[in-house]
């Protein structure tokens, strides 16, 4: 399990329509970075309105009955944005000048 919050960038790793949301104007496309809008806890699943995303209400199913609002998106489709943070240590390494004396006499061939 991964945690999630509202603003948190996801990526789309199932974009295929289930059979029941094919009549969604937009759907997840397959590794498409997204930003969650918001957050429905379901009974079996949490699910994510998505701010790149917004499709007119539908009749569906939720965990209260059948309801006429905006489909969500199951957390299963989606994992976290992995951010790496740069570390430009070996690249400053390689600007830095050595601090090791070299004798250029020791350089030249006898």
């Amino acid at each position: 399990m991964w945690s999630h919050w509202t603003g948190q960038k996801i990526v789309c790793i199932n974009g295929t329509p289930t059979i029941e949301r094919k009549h969604l104007t937009i759907y997840p496309a397959l590794n498409v970075v997204y930003t969650i809008r918001s957050i429905i806890n379901g009974n079996d699943e949490t699910a994510f309105h998505l701010v790149e995303i917004h499709n007119k209400p539908a009749l569906h199913k939720t965990p209260t009955g059948n309801a006429m609002t905006e489909v969500a998106f199951v957390k299963s489709r989606f994992r976290p944005v992995q951010t790496t943070q740069s570390d430009i240590s070996l690249l400053q390494s390689l600007l830095n000048p050595t601090t090791k004396i070299v004798d250029p006499k020791a350089l030249e061939r006898t």
